[in-house]
């Protein structure tokens, strides 16, 4: 007889078969090979908590503490800042392309 060839698993069959604790585990080995990535996570993380908090400080009228034609200028000020910041990470964000 004939044997078939044996078919390729499918993502989500290989999804399903690695457990959370495999996951974190090839996360950390990830992590002690380049210690940069947790640190770029970190600051996005930073960065994405001040722009969420500069909009609604500052541009949401219900808890707006700056008044009128101030609070744009403050959130643009802050939204000009987080862009420069930003613009840090690239080396960053390269080598973790370059990385996959």
């Amino acid at each position: 007889m004939k044997s078939h060839p044996k078919k390729a698993p499918s993502t989500w069959e290989v999804l399903n078969s690695v457990t959370f604790g495999e996951v974190i585990r090839h996360q950390l080995q990830k992590m002690k090979k380049d210690w940069r990535m947790p640190l770029l996570w970190l600051v996005e993380l930073i960065l994405a908590i001040v722009l969420a908090g500069s909009i609604a400080i500052y541009l949401d009228p219900e808890v707006n503490v700056v008044p009128a034609p101030w609070n744009v200028v403050a959130f643009v000020i802050v939204l000009g800042i987080s862009i420069y910041l930003y613009g840090f990470t690239r080396p960053f964000r390269v080598a973790r392309r370059m990385q996959k």
